[in-house]
């Protein structure tokens, strides 16, 4: 990804105001960037602004590509995540059968069932959905957008938990 520094940062490392780095994620949700020194350090992300990131340039390339999309309804609002169908492949093809069966959302997802089937499915048990996503390793992720995403539907789904609502998926 790109980022633009937003001020001089001169602690022991250095950085140069409105310069444009090459960065990678870090934890935290800090940029791990190569600076002036030729070192790579993690920053906090107020030093920067994201100008390119890999979502934003697959987005712009994959505009015609399938969304799915997860959806609590509250009563006043409903919420949506939407993400591209190949971050979800990516992350579905984490999880592995257990003694040569499909268990929880792999077994519809690697069926082609539920969201497959019908224009809105229920997640059924959304705190076993969310337990099986927090299991996977994200280290095994094959596009680095994926990661967002995996952290994204854990969030989405943690919310759901707090709120005691149901989520839908939709394929469109």
């Amino acid at each position: 990804m790109k980022i633009k520094c937003l001020e001089d940062v001169h602690r022991g490392c250095s950085l140069k105001a409105n310069k444009i780095y090459e960065a990678r994620q870090g934890q935290k949700g800090w940029y791990v960037v190569v600076d002036e020194t030729g070192e790579s350090y993690a920053y906090p992300p107020h030093l920067f602004e994201v100008v390119e990131d890999d979502l934003m340039n697959y987005y712009k390339n994959h505009k015609n590509e399938y969304e799915l999309k997860f959806i609590r309804q509250s009563s006043n609002h409903q919420h949506i995540l939407s993400i591209w169908e190949c971050y979800f492949n990516d992350i579905m093809n984490l999880f592995k059968p257990k003694n040569s069966v499909w268990r929880g959302l792999a077994a519809i997802y690697h069926n082609k069932t539920g969201w497959y089937e019908n224009e809105f499915w229920k997640i059924p048990y959304v705190k076993d959905a969310l337990r099986e996503f927090r299991s996977l390793d994200e280290r095994e992720l094959k596009l680095d957008g994926s990661r967002i995403v995996l952290g994204q539907i854990c969030e989405f789904l943690e919310r759901t938990v707090e709120v005691n609502e149901e989520v839908w998926i939709s394929l469109k």
